[in-house]
């Protein structure tokens, strides 16, 4: 078995048993309510309205993978590995903070972060460069459009690319692709879950730059 997929069954091997260790980086803001209230649940205003078709993907999708959940806005999280939240937060300026957690994993949805842009950019989530060839000149030929960038696409079509974007969440699936060469590395796994309870914070790392 290749690294990479050992590497993803020990996570969820050691998920499940003492929870799924989790990444958050959050505004400071967010830590005070944390602390105030004892929860933290995302605030919908503050989503990037460029990406809300593939926000309210994903709160579809977690209605339907998550036990008990509500459909509400999520929050986001790296399940592996810490180092890139740190390299992401270096980026701001904000008095942010990152918050590391342990959390029972059937409250969190885990997802490819390389494969999730997909979704973000309205393509087909492709798993070889072949079938990405197919796909674009499939596109072509019905549409005329080179780039489907803010369009929906008509049906078949459209019916088709929702579901190749349901393959971010088939981690191992995707572990042997990228041994296959044509994905990027299994490296970012990305998380959403409905809110943070302040008993799931086990450190919490100030990212202030001066």
């Amino acid at each position: 078995m290749d690294l990479r997929r050992q590497r993803l069954g020990v996570i969820l091997a050691r998920a499940r048993r003492h929870g799924l260790r989790l990444w958050t980086v959050q505004h400071r803001d967010a830590l005070r309510e944390l602390v105030t209230t004892g929860r933290l649940r995302a605030d919908e205003a503050r989503a990037d309205s460029d990406c809300r078709h593939a926000y309210d993907w994903m709160r579809r999708q977690a209605r339907r993978r998550i036990p008990g959940s509500d459909g509400g806005p999520l929050l986001w999280a790296w399940a592996r590995p810490a180092r890139y939240t740190a390299a992401i937060a270096a980026g701001g300026r904000a008095p942010r903070v990152c918050l590391e957690l342990r959390a029972a994993p059937e409250r969190a949805l885990l997802s490819d972060f390389a494969l999730w842009h997909a979704v973000l950019n309205w393509r087909y989530a492709s798993l070889t460069e072949a079938e990405a060839e197919a796909w674009d000149e499939r596109v072509l030929a019905a549409t005329g459009w080179w780039d489907t960038w803010r369009r929906e696409l008509p049906e078949p079509l459209r019916a088709e690319q929702l579901a190749s974007w349901e393959r971010i969440f088939d981690l191992d699936r995707l572990a042997r692709k990228a041994d296959a060469g044509y994905l990027a590395p299994l490296e970012m796994i990305q998380a959403v879950l409905h809110e943070i309870r302040l008993e799931d914070v086990v450190a919490i790392r100030f990212l202030d730059r001066g």
